[in-house]
This record gives C-alpha cells, sequence and structure tokens, in this order.
C-alpha cells in the first residue's frame, strides 16, 4: 500500500471531521440546519462574535438578534456586553422569562447579586414552567441563610422539574438546617431515586437520623454510603450502637 495514498486519505478525513460534514459518534446525524431555518437559540453558535455582533448592529430592533449576542457573550465569559445586550433584548419583549434568566446569570457573574435575584425572580413570575429560575433565586436567598424564601423557590423549581436532583437536594439541604430533619430526609430519597448509588446523600441521610436522635437508623445509613465508597462515612459506620 502506498504510505503517500495512505497519509492523503487520513489528512482528508481529518478535515471532512472537522468540517462536520461526516457522521461521528456522538455527533447529530443527518443534514446540517441551514443558518436561516435555525432558532435564535442555537443560530449564534454557528457564528463568530464578529457576525453576530455585526447581525445585532443591523437589526437593533431584532429579539433574536440581540438574544444571540448576549448568550455568545456570556458563553465566552464576558459578562457586562452580555448585560447590554440582553437588557437591549429585554426592552423589546420584557415578558420573556427565559431571556431574563441570561442577564440574571450575567449579573450573578459580575457580583450584582441584587440584580440578579430580581432577574431570576421576575423570570419565574413570566414562566412558571422556568425551574431554573427558581432554583438560581432560591440558592441566592439560601447563602444568606434567608430559609423562609429559599425553600418555598427550591419548592417551586421542583414543581416545575419534578426530576431535578439538584432542587431537591439543595431544598433537602435547607429544611436540616432549620430542623426539619424528616422533610430533609424526604428529599435526600427524592434524589436517591434518580443516583441510587450517591453515597454522598445517604450519608446527609445519615446524619439527619442521627441528629433526630435514630442512632440505628443512623448507623444503617452510614453503612451504606460507606459501601457505596463514600469512605468519609466508614469510621461513624464501625461506631458501636449504644
Amino acid at each position: 500500500m502506498n504510505p503517500i495514498r495512505v497519509l492523503i486519505g487520513v489528512l482528508a478525513c481529518m478535515l471532512l471531521v472537522w468540517f462536520g460534514m461526516i457522521y461521528m459518534p456522538g455527533r447529530t446525524s443527518g443534514p446540517r440546519i441551514p443558518k436561516e431555518d435555525m432558532s435564535w437559540k442555537d443560530r449564534d453558535r454557528e457564528f463568530s462574535l464578529e457576525a453576530v455582533r455585526a447581525r445585532a448592529l443591523k437589526n437593533p430592533d431584532s429579539f433574536e438578534a440581540q438574544v444571540a449576542l448576549g448568550k455568545l457573550y456570556l458563553r465566552r465569559g464576558e459578562s457586562s456586553e452580555a448585560v447590554t445586550a440582553l437588557q437591549t433584548a429585554l426592552r423589546l419583549k420584557p415578558t420573556d422569562g427565559d431571556c431574563l434568566l441570561h442577564p440574571g446569570k450575567a449579573l450573578h457573574n459580575q457580583g450584582r447579586t441584587e440584580e440578579a435575584l430580581n432577574a431570576f425572580e421576575q423570570a419565574g413570575r413570566n414562566d412558571s414552567s422556568l425551574g431554573e429560575a427558581f432554583s438560581r433565586a432560591a440558592v441566592i436567598y439560601y447563602r444568606r441563610r434567608d430559609l423562609d424564601n429559599a425553600i418555598p423557590l427550591f419548592r417551586q423549581a421542583i414543581r416545575a422539574n419534578p426530576s431535578d436532583a439538584t432542587s431537591h437536594n439543595n431544598l433537602a439541604s435547607a429544611l436540616a438546617s432549620r430542623g426539619d430533619y424528616d422533610q430533609a430526609i424526604a428529599e435526600y430519597e427524592a434524589v436517591l431515586q434518580s443516583e441510587p448509588k450517591n453515597g454522598s446523600v445517604m450519608n446527609l441521610i445519615a446524619a439527619c437520623h442521627r441528629a433526630k436522635g435514630d442512632t440505628r437508623v443512623a448507623t444503617d445509613w452510614y453503612r451504606r454510603a460507606c459501601d457505596a465508597g463514600y469512605h468519609s462515612a466508614c469510621s461513624a459506620a464501625r461506631r458501636p450502637v449504644n
């Protein structure tokens, strides 16, 4: 076999993969979507920053163009520019919940926590199915130790997305911080439904039972956590039960 032909074939294959022209495992099969048919949520991924910015400048009244620019800035970590573009989009469509979520993220990245909180809460008011908005607002309150506001928002996040293990876990932590151990245990067990081998969560369930004074049940959960590979629980699992 001619080694030069082999080398040319390999290089040609690499170029085809680079330009996304052939199917590879993990890629989306089928034809590429024409740019003009793509939604604003995906279209900006096909362009350079210069092209997206040029489109936004050319179409200052286009909600889609401003959102695309803002999201691209957000992914690049340029929070200040993202806020500017997304706030322009919001002036065009002030009730769009998903759009409100993105400037909230950018504001939070800038340390403008109060403004971010307002954006997340407004996004949730505009779209009750937007679980991420409730969850992000709840985390801000939780970090302030404001459990009275955090807990209802975590519950709203779960209503919007019942399978969201992160919100179940966060709600459980907030409930445990308030001393509501039975409810916390129920939320941690909800996490285990989707993550049955999560030793860290088993350890937290054990800690809740221990705080309630249920030593035998706590020890059993410590053993489960240890068996699941959460080694920090192993010493507690070996502790004699009184």
